[in-house]
């Protein structure tokens, strides 16, 4: 008998926890499991890859409190075993509306970052102060309420524990990245000037423009390298930073050297012809995007947090956070060393394979299958 699998996701915009929600849908055991995906607006870059034979319910809304009522009046209709809530806002929410309502039913939370280092990314006062204090105190009520909980790393996974003290079931799931799809859609044919002269370095960066993810201290990194070296920056996003990040760039007298190229379908085709990947993050829970380099075989320089330091290993280059010279010295320093780039490039492709998405998907069905 197949059990029955709501996954929950605000939106389908480019994005980590959205890429991630796609890559499980797509790959879940469909005799087992009869799966429905809900989000609060149907929109985003990745809503056409979502499997078509999954229905997408629409709540219509992600203000926090209409979102509530909107979700408890969904799930008192839903006749679902398991439901998968990502995001922790969110997460919150959906187990309050969860504890109000008769049914029996499992919930799965998906956490993907750490909260301690939300507040150094809030957009107000009024965020920080969200992030820093009121959301650790729902978590502590909330979160045992939950069957599972799923971090996406150990280091994710180390603070639950901490701030729930032990009351709940904290599992570590990777994300679930690598696959051979990379490989095929790194093929591609590239049209861009950058590429057309072979003895120019490119460096490459994917990722939300987001002060999460600290595009300012790579640009930075890219000034000071400029006076060294011949090398060309590529930023493959979207965001809130777009603006302020072109205009550093122009007002820094970098502009010509970088480009920022919006969202692309298949990142993979710029990742697999250029020289170096950086990861210049503030907060990463894990890093897609390095793992996907990962498997491209692209040596990888990344900031000392969470996500990446836990990837990577030894097997990487890692700096400390906000630090825009250490990142050009190891950016230079990689450029220079040909014997190290290519010692990297090797152990990162054998590295990707812990991050594949059969192995994340058989975890999920282990959960549903308990």
């Amino acid at each position: 008998m197949q059990k029955k699998v709501v996954f929950f996701i605000p939106t389908l915009e480019a994005g980590g926890a959205e890429k991630n929600a796609v890559n499980i849908l797509s790959h879940l055991n469909r005799e087992k499991y009869k799966i429905k995906l809900v989000v609060c607006k149907k929109r985003g870059e990745f809503l056409k890859n979502a499997p078509s034979d999954i229905p997408i319910v629409e709540i219509g809304s992600s203000n926090s409190l209409y979102f509530f009522f909107l979700m408890l009046n969904f799930l008192k209709k839903d006749d679902s075993d398991f439901f998968v809530s990502n995001l922790t806002r969110f997460n919150l929410i959906n187990l309050l509306a969860g504890s109000l309502i008769s049914k029996r039913k499992k919930f799965v939370i998906v956490e993907h970052a750490p909260l301690s280092l939300l507040p150094k990314t809030a957009k107000s006062l009024w965020h920080k102060f969200i992030a820093s204090l009121f959301l650790r105190f729902l978590m502590k009520f909330l979160y045992p309420r939950a069957h599972r909980i799923i971090a996406v790393s150990k280091g994710v996974a180390e603070e639950l524990n901490i701030i729930l003290r032990g009351r709940a079931d904290v599992k570590v799931i990777y994300n679930p990245v690598a696959s051979n799809n990379i490989l095929k859609l790194s093929k591609e044919p590239v049209s861009h000037p950058f590429f057309n002269d072979k003895n120019i370095p490119i460096i490459i960066a994917v990722g939300r423009l987001t002060k999460a993810k600290d595009y300012m201290t790579l640009l930075k990194a890219l000034k000071i390298l400029r006076y060294q070296k011949n090398v060309r920056l590529i930023v493959i996003g979207k965001g809130e930073e777009d603006r302020a990040l072109k205009k550093f760039a122009s007002d820094s007298g970098i502009g010509e050297f970088v480009d920022f190229l919006g969202f692309r379908e298949n990142p993979f085709k710029y990742m697999a012809k250029s020289d170096i990947f950086v990861n210049s993050s503030v907060r990463e829970g894990f890093g897609n995007s390095i793992v996907e380099a990962m498997c491209l075989g692209i040596p990888v320089v990344a900031t000392m947090c969470s996500g990446p330091k836990e990837i990577l290993g030894e097997d990487g280059i890692l700096v400390k956070v906000g630090d825009s010279k250490a990142l050009s010295e190891a950016i230079g320093s990689l450029l220079d060393n040909q014997s190290l780039s290519s010692s990297l490039s090797q152990k990162l492709i054998q590295r990707a394979n812990d991050f594949s998405i059969n192995k994340s998907v058989e975890k999920y069905e282990a959960i549903f299958n308990d």
